[in-house]
Parts: C-alpha cells; structure tokens; sequence
C-alpha cells in the first residue's frame, strides 16, 4: 500500500468513514461519559465501530479522539490522561487497518474561545493541541484531522503544534459552516481556507453544521481559489418537520449522489459527520 504522503502526491480519491459519537452513542454509551475514555475501558466498543466502518468501504478509519483535548477532558476530571487516551485512539484504528486502510487521528475545538473574544491564550491553546497530537503521533496515524473548527485562529495554533512534532506528517484542516456557505464569524470562507493552506493544511474543506447541498454550494465557490486539495465531511443536515414528526431527510442514496457531485467538483476525500450533542 501507498503512504499516505504518496497518495496525497498521486491525488488518488479517498472515501473517509463517518461520525463515531453518535455510533457509540447508538451502541449503548452514555451521552454525559467521555466517550474518548471507551478507548481504555471499553475497547471492544471502538474496535466494533471501526470494523464496520472498513468492512463498508472506508478507506480511512478515523481515531476516537476528537474530544480528547486536555479542555474537554478536564471535564469529566481525565485531563490527567490526554497523551494515553489519544495514543490508544490510534493503536484501536491501527488495529483494525491492519495496513490495509489510513489511519486520520481526529481532532477537535478546545472548547474554549481564544483571546481576544475568550480567555484562552494562544500559547495555552498550542500547548494543549500538542498534547493531544503527541498521543496520536506516537500511536501511529497516519495524518491529523481538524475538525469541526470555526475558529481559524485556533486552528493556526493546531497547526502549530503538529509542525513542532513532525514537520512532514500530512494535515487536514475542516471549518464549519453556516447555511449561508459562510463562518459564523471572522474572514471569508475562501480567505479562510487559504489561511490554513498557507500555515501548513495540506488538505482543506468543510465538515458538520449541514448537509450535502450547502457543502455542495460552497464547493462551487471556491473553484480556482484555493490551491491544495479539498475534504467534504457533511453531516444529515436539519431536519425537517412533515405531518407533525421531525425528520431528518437524507438517505444512503441521496448521500450516495452527493459523493459524486463532490468528486465532480474535485473535491477529493469525502467522509461522513457528525458527533451526536459533542458539535463545538
């Protein structure tokens, strides 16, 4: 099998696998538990989660370890635990690739606003974002993935800390959108993006907060203004209320055509969202 750098060289597609919260949330885990901690106490869970997702197809498997920041941990008290967690996040995925898939060692929002609009310092924020890669590092994944992000300044510092480990481990940095194709706040979406490109991403794109259509509708704006590859990552979208029931409207098919619109547009990795009650 390729490296993952060669494949990123070759510019060969790649179908990521999706959200993990909410299959472990589906497979009996408590919504208030850390379900980051599963990767000590119950990884036959995260092992089951993974299976499933190679033998769909995947070719990424993505590590249990998006809210496994030293913020995040510090409130269910396993701050104390960064570093063991997210190298057993990735040894679980690794297991189950057996070197047959690519390893993403996901990472999350610290959960905390940085200065000037939050009391969190960029410093602070680096230092725990390095962390947290260390573990995944040292577990063996065979690139980053920011996720979920709609800060880009908190995302600089992430990518800070993964330059201090190994300035040549391959990075993938997504922002979340609103309806309107655009952050909630701060620059533009395509400025945005090509900030992360010029601080180190090799890989930009999208992930959580909508569906496929908006995601699709951003895409066809940034044709030609952002030069490294893109990753799609929607999640089901809102959902809709019909004859009193709220559903959610996407299907298996419709995310099934949307793929292919992606792949259309260029976009070249496209996975699934989203964490169940963890979006930052």
């Amino acid at each position: 099998m390729l490296t993952f750098r060669e494949a990123l060289d070759k510019r060969i597609p790649l179908l990521l696998d999706g959200a993990m919260g909410t299959e472990l949330y589906k497979r009996g885990m408590f919504i208030n538990r850390s379900f980051e901690e599963a990767n000590l106490s119950n990884r036959r869970l995260v092992l089951s989660v993974h299976k499933d997702y190679k033998d769909a197809g995947a070719d990424v498997l993505s590590t249990n370890s998006w809210g496994a920041g030293y913020y995040k941990l510090k409130d269910h008290n396993l701050h104390d635990k960064v570093y063991e967690i997210n190298r057993e996040a990735a040894k679980l995925a690794g297991e189950v690739s057996a070197g047959e898939l690519y390893v993403a060692g996901s990472v999350g929002p610290l959960g905390h606003r940085l200065e000037p609009f939050g009391m969190l310092s960029a410093d602070d924020a680096y230092k725990a974002f390095r962390e947290q890669i260390r573990g995944l590092f040292d577990g063996g994944v065979d690139f980053i993935l920011f996720e979920t992000f709609t800060d880009p300044g908190e995302l600089e510092q992430a990518i800070r800390a993964v330059r201090s480990i190994d300035p040549g481990l391959p990075i993938f940095s997504c922002l979340a959108i609103e309806l309107s194709g655009e952050l909630l706040m701060g620059p533009p979406l395509a400025e945005s993006l090509a900030r992360l490109a010029g601080w180190g991403s090799d890989v930009v794109g999208l992930n959580c907060h909508v569906g496929p259509q908006p995601m699709l509708g951003a895409i066809k704006k940034l044709k030609g203004l952002v030069d490294v590859p893109l990753v799609i990552e929607p999640n089901a979208g809102l959902p809709k209320e019909v004859d009193g029931r709220t559903l959610y409207m996407a299907t298996p098919e419709y995310f099934a055509e949307y793929t292919k619109n992606f792949l259309q547009e260029g976009v070249r990795f496209v996975g699934g969202c989203c964490e169940i009650g963890r979006a930052s």
